[in-house]
């Protein structure tokens, strides 16, 4: 691959899809939706979780002071309900979007896609560090983002 120096105008945006993420090891849509399924299929017995993200359980449990009129049993069988209905959607979006006046569903979905997608980035070559300065983006080499380049000032 060639590499050529372009300049770009100002307020530039680039649409890129997720699959041009994969060779970063960050999951495309199917393998979300999958992660996603077994982050989301809680089993409880005995009063405590079996099976299922702790994190995103512990998070159902603290939040439902903003759903009051709805109590665990509920959040928990959206968070089942998104598991069961995965496997027929076309994504989590998708999915999210046909059940948008379900909040419970929406809650739950969207926490999934957002601890799913933290992990993965944090097992990413892309992963950043804060405590360091600037990000290196040299775990990109050999790939089509090294012919990306960013001055971050």
């Amino acid at each position: 691959m060639s590499t050529h120096n372009v300049q770009i105008k100002p307020h530039t945006v680039f649409v890129i899809g997720a699959g041009a993420s994969k060779e970063l090891l960050l999951p495309i849509g199917s393998e979300l939706k999958t992660i996603i399924s077994q982050a989301l299929n809680f089993n409880c017995e005995y009063g405590g979780r079996t099976s299922g993200d702790q994190l995103i359980f512990e998070a159902i449990e603290k939040s439902l002071h903003s759903f009051p009129k709805k109590n665990k049993n509920e959040l928990l069988d959206a968070a089942q309900r998104i598991k069961d209905g995965l496997i027929q959607s076309i994504s989590i979006d998708n999915f999210i979007d046909i059940h948008q006046v379900n909040e419970s569903v929406v809650f739950c979905g969207k926490l999934a896609i957002i601890k799913t997608i933290l992990d993965a980035e944090k097992n990413s070559p892309l992963y950043f560090d804060r405590s360091r300065l600037k990000p290196t983006f040299s775990s990109a080499l050999d790939t089509w983002h090294e012919y990306i380049r960013v001055d971050f000032g």
